[in-house]
């Protein structure tokens, strides 16, 4: 590190320069040049000192023994000054970085010892989430996300197991990142609706606005979307479909307690019935799975409104368990059985 200039150096030692030059200075006093530098400016002082001088010349009526304690003890006393004001120009400035830094600590996890915070939707219910930088995560029933008090310096990770629709703040040096339980989305300032249950086998992102990247944690791979686009990746192969999201319904209706199915094999929309409703369906006949469906659930929907639509839609019945309540159409050869 190069010295620095020697009027510089004087001010920050009698307390007249400013934070930037006294940041320099004690940067520069911690190396092995600055540590020589101390050393040999504190010898010439002590011995050139004015005052110091004056009391050797006073020698006519003080014996020689007496001269040399004196000497001593004001060396001594001067020694003791300067150190301290040479120690107070190294430390103060370490103080105030660390002000600052325990200070900035209080926003984010500097030192890595944020608390993290568990939330779970049950089935049947949404909820909405503010982060701790404004971003917000709109989660839908049956999910899992879990987030710090204070997000890292150098990023925003939280951890998702479901189905969540984010909006996040942008910051280009603290990205946000949703780690699931095989990969990682790295987001910029986005919109994004992503479905990744654990008990699923692909993960389906939907990018509205921004960029975002998903990166399998076990490898090095990266895919990139553009807004407007679908992705799938598959956690079993690892591999990734990216493809035009023509469907002119938001993917995040169910924000608004609404679902859209499209083309959807009747498996899948029963485990949607599930998390709205929170019903359980049993299958009693495996052929009724081939079935696809197309469906607009609306807003406060009553579930027997529900099975009635999807009983036109395909030959397959509904028995409700539970008020022995039965809903058919004239063709009846399927049967599920849903359960309270």
């Amino acid at each position: 590190m190069q010295k620095l200039d020697e009027e510089k150096i004087d001010k920050i030692i009698n307390g007249i320069g400013n934070d930037e030059d006294s940041e320099k200075v004690a940067a520069w006093f911690a190396t092995k040049e600055g540590q020589l530098y101390l050393s040999r400016r504190m010898d010439e002082e002590f011995y050139t000192d004015k005052d110091l001088l004056e009391t050797l010349m006073e020698t006519q009526d003080i014996p020689s023994d007496d001269i040399y304690e004196k000497i001593e003890k004001r060396l001594f006393v001067k020694k003791i000054i300067k150190i301290g004001s040479y120690a107070a120009a190294i430390l103060l400035p370490l103080i105030i970085v660390f002000w600052g830094l325990n200070k900035l600590d209080s926003r984010v996890d500097l030192f890595g010892d944020a608390e993290y915070v568990d939330v779970y939707t049950p089935k049947g219910e949404r909820m909405q989430i503010v982060f701790p930088d404004g971003s917000v995560a709109y989660l839908n029933s049956d999910t899992k996300l879990r987030y710090p008090k204070k997000f890292a310096f150098s990023d925003r990770k939280v951890y998702l197991d479901g189905e969540a629709y984010f909006e996040i703040e942008k910051n280009a040096s603290r990205p946000f990142i949703v780690e699931l339980d095989s990969v990682a989305v790295n987001v910029l300032g986005t919109s994004f609706n992503l479905e990744a249950y654990s008990s699923e086998r692909n993960i389906s992102l939907i990018l509205d606005e921004g960029k975002v990247n998903l990166r399998p944690l076990s490898g090095t791979k990266k895919y990139t979307l553009d807004p407007g686009e679908k992705m799938i990746y598959d956690k079993v192969n690892g591999s990734c479909i990216i493809l035009a999201n023509n469907s002119y319904v938001s993917p995040s209706l169910w924000k608004d307690d609404v679902v859209y199915l499209k083309n959807k094999p009747l498996e899948e929309v029963i485990k949607v019935l599930d998390r709205k409703y929170d019903i359980r369906f049993e299958i009693l006949e495996q052929e009724a799975l081939k079935y696809s469906y197309t469906i607009l659930i609306s807003r406060n929907t009553p579930l027997e409104k529900v099975l009635l639509d999807l009983e036109k839609i395909a030959p397959v019945v509904f028995h409700l368990q539970n008020d022995k309540k039965k809903y058919s159409t004239p063709i009846t050869r399927f049967h599920l059985s849903c359960v309270n």
